[in-house]
């Protein structure tokens, strides 16, 4: 299966996606009732600006979930990761821009587990469905203590959202490393 074959676009950005995404994906938009969002160049270089001091100059956002959380492509390393926003965590996916959207997104686990279709199905069922731009936060977030109840869920800008959370892990890093000093 396919991702141009398997997915539609909900809703089709007005600029082209990163290059290095252009011969996979047929555009920028949301897919699968905004479950997930395929970038446009401007969006993906906004995501990563709070996350720069961790993830280097190279790093291309690709994809983001409903939720926030992001698919990079890393330029230095030549492989893609998924980065878990409230944890601060990135996860190797692989080296070929294919395999991540025509066999792992295309996947019923990967829709379930990393992207959280039921949640988010709940969460649309109160909020509404999310545009292009837009995901769900959890107030307060999760790594702050937020219990992650349907209930706390609100919609925000994605870009502003991802830069603050890699703002707060870079402090709390910073935080860490001086007490360990």
């Amino acid at each position: 299966m396919t991702f141009n074959i398997t997915f539609k676009a909900d809703e089709v950005g007005s600029l082209p996606l990163p290059k290095i995404a252009a011969g996979y994906v047929s555009s920028a938009g949301t897919f699968e009732g905004g479950l997930f969002s395929v970038l446009d160049e401007p969006l993906s270089s906004a995501v990563l600006d709070g996350w720069r001091w961790l993830l280097g100059r190279d790093a291309i956002a690709l994809v983001a979930s409903a939720f926030g959380d992001l698919f990079f492509w890393s330029e230095k390393h030549g492989s893609i990761y998924f980065l878990e926003v409230q944890r601060g965590t990135s996860t190797f996916v692989g080296k070929d821009m294919a395999h991540l959207f025509d066999r792992f997104l295309t996947r019923a686990e990967i829709l379930d587990r990393v992207l959280h279709r039921e949640r988010f199905k709940s969460v649309v069922s109160r909020l509404g469905k999310p545009k292009y731009r837009e995901c769900y936060i959890a107030v307060p977030w999760a790594r702050v203590g937020g219990s992650g109840e349907i209930s706390t869920y609100t919609k925000g800008d994605l870009a502003v959202y991802a830069s603050l959370v890699g703002q707060s892990v870079q402090q709390a890093m910073m935080l860490e490393r001086s007490r360990t000093h």
